[in-house]
């Protein structure tokens, strides 16, 4: 399924289930412009952070310039080390890392799962969408062959990152990895995606 040339499909346990996404999706922004959800991801420290609204046409550096501000001592208390500014994170999208939903009917059934993900739906909704995921993320892991990760431009839009070939939107949430740009976590996952690539072309 699409929207507006984007691809649609079913949530990722890691963002479906955090409890800011609650009933959040493509909507139309005061101005008129399609908006989107974003979720960034911190692997480093387990942290997250949602933004309910980006429309298509806005520049990521711009809201990571509100996320993650440069000015000494204004960014996320759990980065003690001042290394999370806008300026010096690496961003990453995993392309084909969601199951793409293939009818309208089953985009749908992806919103429903994501809010069965969050408990909204009851316990056992909750299992049942919980089992379904797990399933889909297993397919998925025996087709990481054709996933891949790409680092993506602070200057580039929303939109652009939204209708890049391969990227499939899991739930109506765009999903960015930050990472401190250099920093020792960043470094072992470069070093991971070259060993990734190194073994698909061995």
């Amino acid at each position: 399924a699409t929207a507006a040339g984007v691809a649609l499909g079913f949530p990722s346990l890691s963002s479906a289930s955090h409890d800011s996404v609650a009933g959040l999706g493509p909507a139309l922004a005061d101005g008129g412009a399609l908006a989107w959800p974003l979720v960034l991801l911190y692997p480093e420290h387990g942290e997250v952070d949602v933004v309910r609204e980006v429309e298509e046409g806005a520049m990521l550096a711009l809201t990571l310039a509100e996320v993650l501000p440069e000015e000494e001592g204004a960014g996320p208390p759990w980065d003690a080390a001042g290394a999370y500014r806008c300026s010096n994170v690496a961003l990453y999208v995993l392309l084909d890392g969601v199951e793409r939903a293939a009818t309208a009917r089953e985009w749908i059934a992806a919103r429903r799962e994501a809010r069965a993900l969050r408990g909204e739906l009851g316990p056992e909704a909750a299992e049942a969408a919980s089992a379904a995921a797990s399933s889909r993320a297993s397919r998925q892991h025996l087709r990481r062959r054709e996933q891949r990760w790409v680092e993506v431009h602070p200057g580039c839009t929303a939109g652009q990152l939204l209708r890049h070939p391969g990227h499939v939107v899991g739930g109506g949430v765009l999903v960015l990895h930050v990472l401190a740009r250099g920093g020792p976590a960043h470094r072992r996952f470069v070093a991971e995606l070259r060993e990734g690539s190194t073994r698909r072309r061995g």
